[in-house]
């Protein structure tokens, strides 16, 4: 029984979250006024024009090159600011960097045969390249000796033997 109130509830509110969503209808109805609002002031235009002694022509004219006078002026004005900008950036940059200064050492010869001879700081006399820690006592890998007790690790756990 509870399942079925919840299920209820759940439909209804998705059902009146769906009825909300629907978009207003606008009618031909609606739209006259603002059809009327638009032909009356473009009435109003054309009588302005007739007391200036003016056509639309040259008023489209007049509106095209003061379009044009703004959009060049906008893009130098763009341009200088740009161009500002960059010497500002330039103009930080060299204060903030630290002076160049170029330091020249001279190429010094590196004997590697003398590496490793006597008198070298790298000289170990004890130093074999074959020898292996590992079979130092040459017993097989996983056997050790601890006190006399032999063991060996395996996956499963260290084995004692005796």
């Amino acid at each position: 029984m509870l399942r079925r109130s919840i299920f209820v509830l759940c439909l209804v509110m998705l059902l009146s979250g769906l009825a909300a969503a629907q978009s207003r209808t606008v009618t031909n109805a609606d739209l006259q006024k603002f059809k009327e609002q638009r032909l009356k002031a473009e009435r109003g235009l054309k009588v302005y024009y007739a007391e200036y002694g003016m056509t639309e022509a040259e008023v489209a004219k007049r509106e095209a090159a003061d379009a044009k006078a703004r959009e060049e002026l906008s893009a130098r004005l763009r341009s200088e600011r740009l161009e500002r900008e960059w010497l500002e950036q330039e103009r930080m940059e060299r204060e903030q960097a630290p002076p160049q200064v170029n330091v020249v050492l001279p190429q010094q010869e590196r004997n590697d045969t003398q590496l490793f001879n006597y008198g070298s700081p790298y000289y170990n006399p004890y130093y074999n390249p074959y020898y292996n820690p590992y079979y130092q006592n040459r017993f097989p890998r996983n056997r050790r000796y601890n006190n006399g007790v032999r063991w060996r690790a395996t996956p499963m756990g260290v084995i004692i033997e005796n």
